[in-house]
């Protein structure tokens, strides 16, 4: 995956994570909901930085 497409997936999860705690945030006026940032950008990376669809380099 080019570096490019993964900058552009970060951001879209960050966004994703944004709008996640402003709208629980602005619905229960708890501050908390914003740790979906971090939350939704460390799920959609643990899935897009899948580490068994990684190539094996042997420098050996």
């Amino acid at each position: 995956m080019s570096p490019w497409r993964r900058g552009g997936w970060l951001v879209l999860l960050l966004l994703a994570g944004i709008a996640v705690g402003w709208a629980g945030s602005s619905w229960t006026g708890d501050a908390a909901w914003y740790l979906a940032i971090p939350a939704a950008i460390a799920a959609g990376w643990w899935r897009l930085a899948d580490p068994t669809r990684c190539e094996r380099r042997d420098d050996r």
